[in-house]
């Protein structure tokens, strides 16, 4: 079984242990998310991204771990993050990405 436990957020990147607590995290997120778009320059603004497919069954930590369940949950939080990690701002000149615009600018 993987050290990290939980399922990734498509939006933002965090890691949310269960999978009641993830349905509840995303639809804060997206809201979040959407409501800063609304605030960027038109030209700037991103749409809201699309999960990266149906979440996956998160394995118990009870040591019945069902491999076909980790293997698909490990897909899951990989293209999550990677999706997450797109959506941050990146600076044109080194390539380092930020948690926001304002903080790329600041750099």
């Amino acid at each position: 079984m993987s050290d990290a436990r939980g399922i990734v957020c498509y939006c933002c990147g965090e890691r949310i242990l269960t999978s009641t607590a993830y349905e509840f995290h995303v639809k804060k997120c997206t809201a979040k998310f959407s409501a800063a778009q609304a605030q960027g320059a038109p030209a700037r603004r991103k749409p809201p991204p699309e999960p990266p497919g149906p979440v996956p069954l998160v394995p118990s930590r009870r040591g019945s771990a069902d491999g076909a369940a980790e293997d698909a949950l490990a897909v899951f939080n990989e293209e999550a993050s990677r999706i997450a990690r797109d959506l941050q701002p990146q600076c044109p000149n080194c390539q380092r990405r930020f948690a926001d615009e304002a903080k790329m600018f600041r750099h």
